[in-house]
């Protein structure tokens, strides 16, 4: 299935310059060979604005409009506003089902070369862009076309819970094919594609039936499913800025790899060797001569000790030092806590069954939602018991005492962004409708006690106090709403604007 394709999107794209079978032709056979893609326009008239192009051998300056349909050029009445006259490039997504007769013209009658970008663009290209869309903080507000609208409160109650399983339906869609992968590759020995980003739109009637090539069987290992669990938690735990390293260490360091190392008798011997291995392939250890403090030097050395004695097999190499953010993080969201953290709860999927609990625990009609919730969070706590008991990176002593590793906050991402999808997924494969109604049941009644930028402006302009924005459902469906419908233009596909 393709992935839905949007404005934004081609935007996104267009100012990356990533494509494939160039050189980039116009739509009359003329080479393009973009200089400068312009420089973003956050205002009204044309998407980028002084760009450097050659159409053929002429270097062109001037502005650029981005399309889906080359119709929408006279639709949106660009044919008659002044501002569009400096446009050197209309870049439309596809021709098809456009006219022949359908030109870009502007104000003053001039002739606009047109690029359809389809061609020169793939899948992996288009998903990396929602992908970065998905993820990207929302810093900027801008003020809703519906705001001040009065709706009924149960009519928008309805609609953000919709937009919720929409936003829902995107993180089973990654993991199933996450999984479809690992299955494809342990079948026919395929190469596992390189993760590059994999967010995008979906829309429930989007998501694709079961493909027939997979036979349920296929899905029976308990091994893939922890793989899959424990790539996404690992991605959870990067908070905004690092999830990418995160996630690129749970694929260098598998579940299998961990599976195959001599571990000690003891619990805690075993988390430690976990955790050195997990940080020497994270490329956060400092080199032992630049080490200042004694602290720092002695847990080194018994990171590198325990290292030279799991001696894992791991051809690859691991991650980069620079490829982790630490800058404006608070501490307790600093990689290097969190990985420590992240070894403990390696040790629970690996040695106690983390997975296999977790669908016990949501089986149990016994266990109401509301203890189903306090005792996630007791699995997925972890408090800090050496060395980041008193630091939050390395050589770097903190101010106070870290006592935990990761909290309830934390916890309540992990359970809306890896548990619940997981388990829907896992009920959705094997056909298990009471563990998908609980699954259910129990995400509605996740509460969520923070709220940011984003929450506070939408319940300025839109809720209007009408609705306690408090829970998982309702939080991520005003996300899914703003992201994906306000700032996409799409009110004729949203509830509250036909309402």
């Amino acid at each position: 299935m393709k992935t839905k394709i949007s404005e934004k999107i081609l935007r996104r794209i267009w100012k990356k310059q990533t494509f494939v079978n160039l050189p980039l032709v116009t739509s009359d056979g003329k080479n393009i060979r973009v200089v400068s893609a312009g420089r973003s326009n956050p205002n009204g008239g044309p998407d980028f604005l002084n760009a450097k192009i050659y159409i053929g051998s002429t270097l062109y300056v001037g502005d650029v409009e981005i399309h889906i349909n080359v119709s929408d050029w006279n639709l949106h009445q660009h044919n008659n506003d002044p501002k569009y006259d400096k446009v050197i490039l209309h870049v439309v997504y596809s021709p098809v089902k456009e006219s022949s007769q359908h030109r870009t013209v502007t104000k003053s009658n001039r002739n606009v070369p047109i690029l359809y970008l389809e061609p020169f663009l793939d899948e992996s290209i288009i998903e990396k862009a929602y992908e970065e869309i998905y993820k990207e903080p929302v810093t900027e507000f801008i003020s809703l076309k519906c705001r001040n609208k009065d709706i009924a409160d149960v009519s928008l109650k309805e609609w953000l819970k919709k937009l919720s399983i929409e936003r829902l339906e995107y993180k089973i869609r990654r993991m199933d094919e996450r999984l479809k992968e690992l299955i494809r590759y342990e079948k026919l020995k395929e190469p596992i594609i390189k993760y590059d980003g994999d967010t995008y739109e979906i829309k429930i009637e989007d998501i694709p039936s079961f493909e027939v090539e997979y036979d349920v069987k296929d899905f029976s290992d308990i091994k893939y499913w922890e793989q899959i669990f424990y790539e996404y938690l690992f991605e959870s735990l990067g908070y905004t800025k690092n999830q990418l390293p995160f996630l690129k260490l749970s694929r260098i360091v598998t579940l299998n790899t961990l599976r195959k190392l001599e571990l000690p008798p003891k619990e805690s011997e075993r988390i430690s060797l976990i955790e050195s291995v997990l940080f020497v392939y994270s490329g956060l250890v400092p080199e032992a001569g630049r080490i200042k403090e004694k602290e720092t030097q002695t847990y080194v050395e018994s990171i590198n000790k325990n290292f030279e004695l799991a001696n894992p097999a791991i051809p690859s190499p691991g991650i980069k030092l620079v490829e982790w953010q630490f800058f404006r993080l608070r501490p307790e969201n600093f990689p290097t806590l969190r990985l420590s953290g992240a070894a403990t709860l390696t040790y629970k999927i690996l040695y106690e069954g983390l997975f296999k609990n977790l669908l016990k625990l949501f089986m149990d009609n016994a266990v109401d939602s509301s203890e189903k919730i306090q005792e996630l969070i007791k699995i997925f706590r972890v408090y800090s018991n050496h060395y980041w008991r008193t630091h939050y990176r390395f050589d770097k002593k903190s101010d106070r005492e870290i006592k935990v590793l990761i909290g309830k906050e934390k916890i309540t991402e992990i359970v809306i962004n890896v548990v619940i999808p997981i388990l829907l997924l896992y009920a959705r494969i094997f056909r298990k409708r009471e563990l998908r109604e609980n699954v259910i049941h129990t995400y509605e009644k996740i509460k969520i006690n923070k709220s940011n930028f984003l929450i506070k402006k939408m319940d300025e302009e839109l809720i209007q106090k009408r609705l306690k924005i408090d829970n998982a459902i309702l939080y991520q469906g005003l996300i899914q709403l703003y992201k994906f419908y306000c700032l996409e233009d799409k009110c004729d596909e949203c509830a509250i604007y036909k309402n």
